[in-house]
């Protein structure tokens, strides 16, 4: 990942992504876009790290891994199931995803929460033989 200009999706309550915006360009982030419940914007490290500990109508800080266009199910589940997860997990650990879908395509959020599940689950079982657990409550 490059640390010098790291894109950013900061979650916040409806209404209030015109004031995160203006904390976000007081902190320092650069090419600051309002989304709905959203900011998008970039920085480095350190403006990742303050912004965790200094913006006050922030509810996520999202730093997305990996972007691509989906127009089915099928073409969704080969993306991630191709996706080299063992870079940013273990085999070993546990795993819970937090899903939220706002599409005309995909219209059922936990539908496409298994269905990525499942990429995950098979990529190590297809790599290790093994595959790692799902933990939703911790």
């Amino acid at each position: 990942m490059d640390t010098e200009n790291i894109k950013i999706q900061i979650k916040t309550f409806f209404g209030l992504e015109e004031i995160l915006a203006e904390e976000i360009k007081k902190l320092g982030g650069t090419n600051v876009e309002v989304k709905n419940r959203a900011v998008n914007c970039e920085g480095d490290l350190g403006f990742l790290y303050k912004i965790n500990y200094s913006a006050r109508t922030a509810l996520k800080i999202l730093v997305p891994i990996d972007e691509f266009k989906a127009y089915n199910e099928t073409k969704y589940y080969d993306r991630l199931f191709k996706f080299e997860w063992d870079e940013f997990m273990d085999v070993n650990q546990t795993f819970a995803i937090d899903s939220t879908v706002n599409s005309e395509r995909f219209s059922h959020s936990q539908f496409m929460t298994f269905k990525m599940k499942d990429a995950i689950v098979d990529y190590f079982q297809n790599k290790y033989g093994k595959r790692p657990s799902i933990e939703t409550k911790s």
